[in-house]
């Protein structure tokens, strides 16, 4: 790496470098000479040694009644790119440390139907013969829902013997028989509205946020994460 790629790293523009490594070959230099050295407009001068200065690789200094300009030595451009280097380490790690916490969470992006539909299959697929799981709906067409279910989920959920507990808007209300595996109970109107197009499906040491109108979905796997939820709906559940 030369000493130009070194002022980029540091984030400093090509005329500063300039500007600089003609103050470094010489004593201390007016505008006018600086601009003769580099060939830069005077504008463009004065911009990079806002730059230099600001950074501390060039100084001010008295020549008679005029500003002249002197370049710091070498050791302050160095300096300045182990503080860089160290940035970049620094964000890198932090980097690091929020895929090793998504690994830990075990957290998941889907997207689109197919997203949706794989989301409502995971429930049967990973949840055990004979489990409860939780869902918490404010859905606001359950026919369009219904229209993400494989053919087959239904089938496999009975198979299953699986049972579910759902708490759920008004908008569903009527439209939902209480089955031996499903019992459902209804936000009441007075709570305010319930009508974010949301649901959450809470199986297993499982958590998966489905958004009906951007059709995205966030699965977290976090065993007590999940249990903490479980215990919420539990106690909302039976209050309703």
């Amino acid at each position: 790496m030369n000493k130009q790629d070194t002022f980029k790293r540091i984030g400093l523009t090509e005329n500063a470098f300039r500007v600089y490594s003609a103050l470094e070959a010489s004593d201390p230099l007016l505008i006018t000479h600086i601009a003769s050295h580099t060939g830069l407009f005077r504008t463009s001068v004065y911009r990079a040694l806002e730059e230099l200065v600001g950074a501390k690789l060039v100084r001010k200094v008295a020549l008679g009644k005029r500003n002249a300009y002197k370049a710091e030595s070498e050791s302050r451009v160095k300096e300045l790119f182990k503080v860089a280097t160290k940035k970049v380490d620094a964000l890198f790690d932090d980097a690091g440390s929020h895929r090793l916490a998504n690994e830990d969470f075990g957290v998941s992006y889907l997207s689109g139907n197919a997203g949706i539909r794989k989301a409502f299959d995971d429930v049967i697929a990973l949840s055990k013969r004979g489990e409860t799981f939780y869902r918490i709906t404010s859905e606001k067409d359950l026919d369009e829902v219904n229209r993400y279910l494989s053919q087959d989920y239904r089938l496999k959920r009975d198979k299953k013997r699986l049972e579910r507990e759902v708490i759920s808007n008004t908008y569903a209300d009527g439209r939902k028989r209480p089955r031996l595996e499903r019992f459902i109970k209804f936000m009441p109107a007075h709570a305010g509205a319930f009508d974010q197009d949301m649901i959450e499906l809470i199986y297993g040491d499982t958590l998966t946020f489905i958004d009906l109108k951007k059709k995205q979905v966030i699965s977290i796997k976090n065993a007590s994460l999940a249990d903490f939820q479980k215990s919420i709906f539990k106690a909302l559940y039976r209050r309703l």
